[in-house]
């Protein structure tokens, strides 16, 4: 008898299964409706039997928490839509109704814990406190002990209990990530410009609080939220990608192509797809974590690559590795605008390049700005051991970045790729031909160059149309993509000189023209022509 009641007290019955004492991970999923899954209807979910064996913990609903939430009634069961609850009602302020349909909803928990239980074949525990039409300030600051914090602190307290909760069934759960879709209720004029700080203070709280320092945080949000009218948008993404470069064991989750319901919302495949998203992110973070980083500062992922932010001579740069790097390690050096129109930059990488980047924006390629490239070339080919050559990618003003360091610099220069590429500063930003111009970055010019005077500054042959003879004498072959109808950035006064004074000079330029387009979109939809250009003059025999 005494031998019975032992191994009975090592055993207990929980929604029908029969578990030991053992340990599993625990994830987190937290934010406003897309978290709450408002519009994922439970009638368009398939079925997993794998639901029965992942344990589930939940409070969703409308702000702030209360009696009106659909909750999992304060203890464990296992994964599964959660129903309506007993939303307040009439409807009024903030309260939606906690799902849009009578029987409930789900939300990116379903398709995280399925890809990762899939994959991995590990026990899961899922918690989820989610509250529609939340934002950070009004909700989920951790400093605010009033409303303003009043999601924070129920993610924290439903975390805490549904811990005690299996350990009191000997479960010990491992916090293992925070999976956080979140943002659109910030995308606007006031708190746009402070979400990024309010949700990096947020996230260090919560590491705090639930003692764990080495939580994964991913962050996502509805890229598509508003339809494209919502000007504030990008200023949340663009926070999401920020803080997920500098935060250590933080990642961004795009859900650009994740199917919705509306202007506001995923629907069901859509939200099963965000899941998927977060678990593949996930799992990536771990392996990142684990092997061995190949350079310093926080590593992230771009494009499905390696992605390492660090600082060089005190200013921000990037190297996005390859997943095996091509004899003598060729590289594309990025002048400005790193991730727009990249997708030559991606197939370079996906070839075996390493592809850098260093952030001095409104520098607009002055003599300025060379100390601080000289030093960052300096780094990646003697301590990292790049190719003494590089190849240029200059978009737009990036062409003055480009031009400016490989003119001073030809030895340095494998071939310079310019697209719709600023190469006489009086063209663009001046407007003093037949472009558009920009008073602002004629203003930069003017203090960036240390010009007295516009006289001086129309005067000036430092511009790279003036100064083309070291790149013909070293023979670097260029490549200019351009518009033939761009207003901006007219081809005929930067990329049409360059092309006749390169030739004159015996120099090998190549030109491709699109017709009728103006300054944007950059780059080819095919960006093979650009690709195996880079690939030919920056690859083969390539000097160490």
């Amino acid at each position: 008898m005494k031998t019975l009641r032992v191994i009975l007290a090592s055993f207990f019955i929980f929604s029908g299964h029969l578990f030991a004492a053992e340990t599993r991970d625990l994830i987190l999923v937290a934010g406003q409706s897309n978290a709450v899954g408002f519009d994922a209807k439970p009638s368009d979910l398939p079925a997993d039997p794998a639901d029965k064996d992942i344990l589930f913990w939940w409070r969703a609903g409308d702000p702030p928490p209360d009696e009106h939430d659909s909750t999992s009634g304060g203890k464990w069961t296992h994964l599964q839509p959660q129903p309506r609850g007993n939303p307040m009602q009439p409807r009024q302020g903030r309260q939606y109704g906690n799902f849009a349909q009578a029987d409930g909803g789900f939300g990116p928990e379903i398709g995280l814990a399925r890809a990762l239980h899939a994959r991995e074949g590990r026990r899961l525990a899922i918690v989820k406190a989610a509250f529609s039409g939340t934002a950070m300030a009004q909700d989920w600051n951790p400093a605010d002990p009033g409303d303003g914090g009043s999601c924070y602190r129920a993610l924290v307290a439903e975390t805490k209990a549904a811990i005690a909760a299996a350990k009191a069934r000997d479960i010990t759960l491992r916090l293992r990530a925070l999976a956080w879709v979140q943002g659109e209720s910030d995308a606007n004029a006031t708190a746009a410009p402070l979400y990024e700080k309010a949700l990096g203070d947020m996230i260090a709280a919560l590491r705090r609080d639930l003692d764990a320092p080495q939580l994964i945080a991913l962050l996502a949000v509805n890229t598509r939220f508003g339809g494209g009218k919502n000007t504030f948008m990008p200023a949340i993404i663009e926070a999401q990608k920020a803080l997920a470069s500098k935060l250590p064991r933080c990642a961004y989750v795009d859900t650009a192509t994740a199917t919705i319901a509306n202007n506001v919302h995923f629907d069901a495949a859509g939200t099963l797809d965000v899941g998927r998203r977060f678990a593949e992110t996930l799992m990536q973070c771990e392996v990142n974590a684990a092997s061995p980083a190949l350079f310093p500062g926080k590593r992230s992922e771009w494009q499905g690559f390696d992605r390492y932010d660090f600082e060089v001579a005190g200013k921000p740069v990037l190297v996005v590795a390859p997943k095996q790097a091509l004899p003598g390690k060729p590289w594309a050096w990025r002048g400005e605008f790193f991730g727009a129109f990249a997708n030559a930059d991606a197939a370079l990488v996906g070839r075996g390049f390493h592809l850098v980047y260093m952030r001095v924006p409104d520098m607009l390629g002055c003599p300025d700005v060379r100390p601080f490239w000289d030093a960052f070339y300096k780094e990646l080919t003697e301590k990292y051991g790049f190719a003494k050559k590089t190849a240029l990618i200059g978009l737009s003003r990036g062409g003055l970045y480009c031009y400016n360091w490989a003119i001073a610099n030809p030895d340095k220069v494998a071939c310079v790729y310019a697209d719709a590429a600023v190469c006489d500063f009086k063209s663009w930003p001046g407007g003093k031909g037949k472009g558009k111009g920009s008073k602002r970055d004629w203003d930069l010019v003017m203090k960036v160059y240390h010009f007295a005077s516009e006289a001086e500054a129309l005067g000036y042959k430092g511009n790279p149309v003036d100064n083309l003879a070291p790149l013909a004498k070293a023979k670097v072959p260029l490549l200019h993509v351009y518009g033939d109808a761009d207003d901006v950035v007219p081809w005929d006064e930067n990329t049409g000189v360059v092309a006749e004074r390169y030739k004159k000079l015996g120099g090998d330029i190549t030109l491709i023209g699109k017709p009728g387009v103006s300054h944007h979109p950059h780059g080819l939809s095919d960006p093979t022509p650009i690709v195996e250009f880079i690939v030919k003059h920056a690859a083969k025999n390539v000097e160490r």
